[in-house]
């Protein structure tokens, strides 16, 4: 496993804050990163992808312009989101989240959203339900494997 600031910072095309602050879009899938990683040098990031690697927190809360993020498969326990947030896909399924927190943050833009396989408790389904029906989108929620289609 590998330390996941140390290694974005080691690359090339990440190794400045100049360099950060122009990139769109992140692809660090697969990486064998373990750790914290903290994104907010990336001021122009619009969709963020780091699956299946050993993540236990992220910070993308100074991202303003993130729509995407794809961050299944870690081992999260924290995650950081932007006030206000234009986040249109939200995949967090198989981590171990328990903050529900996270979702008063999200847009009414909001059109999908994986949170299966985290740590919210049964009784966390109804405020799942509760707080995503009200968007005027099109929503898919997994929760507990299974799909619910709200409109």
């Amino acid at each position: 496993m590998v330390d996941s600031q140390k290694w974005l910072y080691s690359q090339p095309e990440y190794n400045s804050k100049e360099k950060r602050k122009y990139v769109e879009e992140l692809e660090i899938n697969d990486e064998n990163l373990e750790g914290e990683l903290d994104l907010n040098d990336f001021t122009s990031l619009k969709i963020l992808r780091c699956n299946n690697n050993e993540l236990t927190k992220l910070d993308v809360s100074n991202c303003k312009e993130i729509i995407e993020v794809y961050c299944q498969k870690n081992k999260l326990k924290k995650l950081l989101l932007p006030n206000d947030s234009k986040i249109t896909r939200l995949n967090i399924n198989n981590n171990l989240l328990t903050d529900k927190t996270i979702f008063q943050k999200l847009s009414n833009e909001l059109i999908y959203v994986d949170i299966c396989d985290n740590m919210f408790g049964d009784e966390d389904s109804s405020f799942f339900k509760k707080r995503f029906i009200t968007y005027r989108a099109v929503i898919y929620i997994f929760i507990s494997r299974l799909l619910t289609y709200y409109q």
